[in-house]
């Protein structure tokens, strides 16, 4: 503790950085960037009390330093974190779930079925499920007859009311991968689902397959985007999502992170639908099968 008192006019320019990085720099500059990643805003208002304690002794600059923590605490709390419960008009709304199940050896199928029958989904879709066999696409098939299932490349799986069409699939080495489905329901109208997964390691660029990957989104004509992004709702390479699509952030009740299971420290999953789409809520349910928290999404056309 006495060296870090010694050093700590060095620990408030290394936090004043972290705030200036989470705030302006974000993850425009790479490696900068990693940091960014690596150290979300709870983190930093956890590492802002320990600053404090180290100032204790200094009161202009342990009450600045306090008043400045109870700003980002409500900053926290209006941007990340949500009272409110949206009941959807389950007569007028679709429903689609995204998980990231973690590559567990069994898929958590009694899972799966309790909360489709429960929340009348949809559609279904899952990355890292990897090890999907043929029994559990029989169980699944017995246990929700009215569902198609379709297991896809990169580890993917899909499951939907509709009949399943169409699937393309792309990848680009370790940086991402993603299939496009397309479904076509009762009335022939054919809805297109995007489900992607993209490279976790800190140390990568999100940069190039986030922009990449939009240009396919929007050459495709894209309905529905889902997947495990590994990177933040805040992160600047979703200005395009943000601006030509509309998202599930704020609408569910509770912190907004979906990783890690039972944390509330980073948002790396998202349900995004185009604009011609409203979205009413989002459910989050976590299960210790997986660090990833369930993602259900209501949402109706216009």
């Amino acid at each position: 503790m006495k060296y870090l008192k010694k050093h700590k006019a060095y620990i408030l320019l290394i936090y004043a950085f972290l705030l200036a990085i989470h705030f302006v720099l974000k993850d425009k500059i790479y490696p900068i960037s990693v940091l960014f990643y690596a150290f979300p805003l709870f983190i930093i208002i956890a590492i802002g009390i320990f600053v404090s304690i180290i100032f204790f002794n200094h009161k202009k600059t342990f009450y600045f330093i306090v008043i400045g923590q109870l700003l980002l605490i409500i900053y926290w709390f209006n941007y990340y974190y949500s009272f409110a419960e949206v009941k959807p008009e389950t007569t007028k709304t679709s429903c689609i779930l995204f998980w990231n199940v973690a590559k567990k050896e069994q898929l958590p199928i009694n899972i799966l079925v309790k909360n489709i029958k429960e929340e009348n989904i949809s559609n279904i879709a899952l990355v890292e499920a990897e090890n999907i066999t043929q029994k559990n696409l029989l169980t699944l098939k017995e246990k929700l007859p009215d569902f198609n299932f379709k297991k896809l490349k990169g580890n993917m799986f899909f499951g939907s009311l509709n009949i399943i069409k169409n699937v393309n699939y792309t990848s680009k080495d370790k940086s991402y991968k993603f299939n496009l489905i397309e479904t076509e329901n009762k009335d022939l109208k054919i809805e297109k689902i995007l489900i992607i997964d993209i490279y976790a390691n800190p140390f990568f660029n999100r940069k190039t397959p986030l922009e990449n990957t939009f240009k396919y989104i929007k050459n495709s004509k894209t309905d529905i985007i889902v997947g495990d992004f590994n990177t933040p709702f805040n992160s600047i390479h979703f200005s395009e999502y943000k601006n030509n699509f509309k998202s599930f952030h704020g609408l569910s009740k509770g912190s907004s992170a979906t990783w890690a299971y039972g944390l509330p420290l980073l948002e790396l999953d998202h349900i995004w639908v185009n604009k011609k789409y409203i979205p009413v809520s989002l459910t989050k349910k976590n299960y210790k099968v997986s660090d990833h928290q369930m993602l259900i999404a209501n949402y109706f056309k216009q």
